[in-house]
């Protein structure tokens, strides 16, 4: 649904809803993740109604009629067909499809063929999914919380409510290897965690060790690190990953430098867009009581379930998953 934000809805042209954000100085953007999709606009406060109505409007009453899916449907196809050339992004795509199975909601494809995909069951996952209110976050920065919820209840008022949740993702890790001709080996390195304070932290520590051309991560239930190298130093540079990967951290500067650039990655993330951060969850000052314990804690833990590999390129000389 994210390829259809703020086109046409049935109350506004495409034209229509993105000028009335835009002559109000308003820059609207939409974020998709495995678990959600997030709609925001920032414009000055003078400005909220409009934002709130434009994000309401083209989140939940977007144009589906079949002419109009036919282009987004073929816009998604080429995004996505661009997207899957980036060895990155297969490895990262293979690893989440090892870690929690290619039958879950972790497990698809964030960008999966369209072809068999339906205009009616399209129309019937928008009704049925996106539009249950027990499934719905609004979230304001720098907004009348008054107005935001006298709004947000108008707008949503005929939506019905839903006990239901997301099919769950149970973590199972694997292996997957994608034999390609390529420069460059890539390379995904994937363990179960959740969000929180001490996880970005862990992020942020691992950052500071890894070599270049390496970066950790915490996406939808995943935690890791992901790794470019030439097929003959992918080996060596795996192993070293691990290291810094297995390693607990002490009280002293190590730590205090990790708290410091997980917060600065925080700030970096709500100052993007933060309406995004803090309906993910974002919190920026919890990272200040993350202590030596909670991350030796936290990085044994992780090393109790088996860790998920996925690699695209010349495979040879990359680990399998039952040696690490």
């Amino acid at each position: 649904m994210s390829a259809g934000a703020f086109k046409a809805t049935t109350s506004r042209s495409s034209l229509k809803l993105l000028r009335d954000i835009e002559i109000v100085g308003g820059t609207p953007s939409v974020q998709t993740k495995r678990e959600s999709v997030s709609y925001s606009v920032s414009l000055l406060p003078s400005a909220t109604e409009i934002a709130i109505s434009a994000v309401l409007e083209t989140a939940f009453t977007p144009k589906l009629v079949d002419y109009h899916l036919m282009d987004l449907k073929a816009m998604v196809e080429k995004q996505n067909a661009e997207k899957l050339t980036s060895g990155p992004t297969l490895a990262m795509e293979a690893c989440y499809e090892a870690a929690f199975g290619e039958d879950t909601s972790y497990g698809h494809s964030l960008y999966a063929s369209t072809s068999s995909l339906s205009y009616d069951s399209i129309r019937s996952f928008h009704a049925n999914k996106m539009l249950a209110t027990s499934g719905i976050t609004v979230v304001g920065s720098g907004v009348d919380h008054a107005s935001l919820v006298e709004q947000t209840t108008a707008f949503t008022s005929s939506f019905p409510s839903s006990s239901s949740s997301l099919p769950s993702s149970a973590y199972i890790g694997g292996e997957s290897r994608i034999k390609a001709v390529s420069p460059h080996t890539y390379v995904c390195i994937g363990l179960p965690a959740t969000s929180s304070a001490t996880t970005d932290v862990i992020v942020a520590l691992w950052n500071m060790g890894l070599p270049s051309g390496c970066s950790a991560f915490y996406e939808s239930g995943l935690i890791g690190v992901q790794i470019e190298a030439s097929p003959e130093t992918v080996g060596s540079t795996v192993d070293m990953c691990l290291q810094i990967m297995k390693r607990t951290y002490g009280e002293g500067s190590a730590l205090a430098e990790g708290i410091i650039k997980a917060k600065v990655s925080n700030l970096v993330a709500a100052d993007s867009d933060v309406v995004s951060f803090l309906s993910q969850g974002g919190v920026l000052s919890s990272v200040d009581s993350v202590s030596s314990g909670d991350i030796k804690s936290a990085v044994d833990s992780l090393w109790t379930k088996k860790p998920t590999i996925a690699s695209v390129g010349d495979v040879s000389k990359v680990p399998k998953v039952a040696s690490i």
